[in-house]
């Protein structure tokens, strides 16, 4: 989990001064591993990014900048989430002129060839490329919509994008105002749908979508993902099955990439249970299993936990809450939360 944030200026507009500082301090508990910073000479484009680092922890830093073989930049990338299927890109991506060992220059190899290619990326991502020489800025939520970003435009014509709602008002060149067109659907729904959010100018970038901006501040919001079925799906019981379960392991092979310890929230429930269960058959070294029990609740979860974690050989944990750190902790929940949920 990073933290990402920008300012993208038209041409023929005076660039607008955004306290990016002050925008990543706010995220910092997204990422904790450090700071980084770009922007262009004459104000068009600004960009942050807090790193979370989990692949790569050397030369994964960003913003990834690609150099023009003439010198400056040619393109300028910001990624939240991972790529699972790196190492497969990188093989395929062989002529690229790669300099980290990280899962997200990956996008760049793979999208210089367009966008048509971000079918080609099997992770949970959000992306922000900017483009020097046609100045141009495409943003992408990854196909379920895993991982956040958020954008509303400037009094000055600008396009303000962040990993959080809260980023987007510490620039200072919005404010935090209620849409009150928007709450009737939040009394309905729990949350408020689409693309809008109960802020008012601030929109989200819908799951399998891209958002691309263009030197003259046009906005143009696609589909590149939508969920289909498969014609080809097996009909038996047993090969569903079995086609059910060789997805999940694949799945869970390709996250369990990583260049630090890999956990695992585990409840008494079938999911979090086969989840742990397809991990820990395909890890080198132990699991670390997290389970956590309520003081208030009536069902306490932590015996089914407890034994798919001795079955499997997990460094398991019991985290228990009581009634009182549950109500200390609310503002900072609705804090972390950036928009209001029924849950």
């Amino acid at each position: 989990m990073c933290g990402l944030a920008g300012l993208f200026m038209p041409r023929g507009k005076a660039p607008e001064m955004i306290p990016m500082d002050s925008m990543l301090e706010c995220m910092r508990h997204r990422g904790p591993d450090g700071i980084g910073q770009w922007s262009r000479a004459d104000g068009l484009y600004e960009a942050g990014f807090a790193r979370l680092a989990i692949i790569d922890l050397q030369t994964g830093d960003q913003p990834l900048v690609e150099e023009r073989n003439t010198g400056g930049a040619a393109r300028v990338l910001m990624g939240n989430g991972e790529i699972y299927n790196y190492p497969e890109l990188r093989a395929e991506e062989a002529d690229y002129p790669f300099v980290t060992q990280g899962d997200m220059e990956v996008v760049l190899a793979v999208l210089r060839r367009g966008l048509g290619n971000l079918d080609r990326l099997n992770g949970m991502f959000s992306l922000a490329l900017y483009e020097v020489e046609p100045h141009r800025l495409t943003l992408v939520r990854d196909r379920l919509g895993v991982k956040p970003m958020y954008w509303a435009r400037t009094s000055g014509g600008g396009v303000l994008f962040a990993s959080e709602i809260k980023a987007l008002f510490a620039s200072g060149l919005i404010a935090a105002e209620i849409d009150e067109t928007q709450v009737a659907a939040y009394l309905a729904h729990g949350y408020v749908p689409g693309s809008a959010t109960l802020f008012r100018g601030v929109s989200k970038v819908m799951p399998g979508h891209t958002i691309v901006i263009d030197a003259d501040g046009s906005v143009t919001n696609k589909a590149y993902w939508r969920a289909v079925q498969d014609p080809n799906l097996p009909r038996d019981v047993a090969e569903i099955k079995n086609y059910l379960v060789d997805l999940l392991s694949d799945s869970v092979r390709l996250q369990l990439r990583s260049d630090v310890p890999v956990g695992a929230m585990l409840s008494g429930g079938l999911d979090s249970g086969l989840i742990v269960a397809l991990a820990a058959r395909q890890m080198s070294r132990q699991l670390n299993t997290f389970t956590v029990r309520f003081e208030s609740s009536d069902y306490d979860e932590t015996p089914l936990a407890e034994a798919v974690a001795r079955h499997y050989a997990t460094n398991h944990r019991v985290v228990d809450v009581d009634d009182a750190a549950i109500v200390d902790r609310l503002p900072g929940l609705a804090w972390h939360c950036e928009e209001p949920l029924a849950d």
